[in-house]
């Protein structure tokens, strides 16, 4: 089983290499309190937001606002979890998303005025401009409780230049996020693979499997003729043994008696003449 295992990792990895999951750059609302995350500056195009990198948070109220490269550019993101003190009406801690630099525009569409709970919203949420704001707010702190994790790409619509990826939904994001793993495009489509790419990864697993299977068997075949268990099987001579009686009604064990064969003799006659 492990021997199978250990193959079905091996065949995966060989034939669908071309998906790759890579690292991040993240910012944590702790650090960055009342700050705005400027895109250009880090030259970057995806990154992940979360609230804080400890395992807790304390009582805070925090804002932090991120912004694109581009004014034409519109920042995508969507939740891999949420883990915050769960309340009615989010009372004692929430989260609250702004669709701009600040809070004092609207909040993101499709998402509740508050947020807090386990329960990650699902789906792809997107800003109307090149700022998204997020304000954290916690009225007692947590010691079990970790905030938020989100993943947010920036992009823009219309025509795509040579150094971006044309996405399905008519998005262009930047070719170096194509197949991340983080759904840059937000329908996943930056990593469609062509007829040929498709058929190349075929015929890849095909071959790679017909090699294992005659390294397999010849590790088989070899370990038989190490065991003794292969073709060549060393015969075993017969050596003579005592075979004796089952016990008696007494409880003795009495050894087999085999009478001796017949001794026969040979007599010849002879005639005897006398003579007077």
């Amino acid at each position: 089983m492990e021997n199978f295992t250990f193959l079905t990792k091996l065949i995966f990895l060989l034939c669908f290499s071309n998906v790759e999951v890579s690292g991040l750059p993240y910012f944590d609302m702790t650090s960055y309190c009342g700050q705005a995350i400027n895109l250009s500056y880090y030259g970057i195009y995806q990154g992940k937001i979360e609230l804080t990198t400890l395992s807790s948070y304390p009582r805070m109220t925090c804002t932090v606002t991120i912004v694109a490269s581009s004014v034409q550019d519109r920042i995508m993101f969507y939740f891999e979890d949420i883990d915050m003190k769960n309340s009615t009406s989010c009372i004692d801690d929430s989260l609250q998303l702004f669709d701009g630099p600040n809070t004092n525009f609207s909040q993101i569409s499709g998402l509740n005025d508050k947020i807090c709970g386990y329960s990650k919203p699902g789906g792809i949420y997107t800003t109307t401009g090149n700022t998204l704001t997020l304000l954290f707010t916690s009225f007692s702190g947590s010691l079990v409780d970790s905030g938020f994790d989100a993943i947010f790409t920036a992009y823009h619509l219309g025509s795509c230049n040579s150094n971006e990826h044309d996405c399905s939904n008519g998005r262009c994001i930047r070719s170096s996020l194509i197949c991340s793993g983080y759904n840059p495009c937000g329908d996943y489509s930056d990593c469609r693979l062509s007829v040929v790419a498709i058929a190349g990864i075929v015929v890849c697993c095909i071959a790679i499997i017909c090699l294992l299977i005659v390294f397999v068997i010849f590790l088989r075949r070899c370990r038989r003729l190490l065991t003794g268990n292969g073709p060549y099987v060393a015969v075993k001579e017969k050596t003579s043994t005592t075979v004796f009686a089952p016990p008696t009604a007494y409880g003795t064990a009495k050894p087999e008696w085999n009478p001796p064969p017949p001794t026969y003799f040979s007599y010849s006659y002879t005639k005897s003449t006398s003579t007077a």
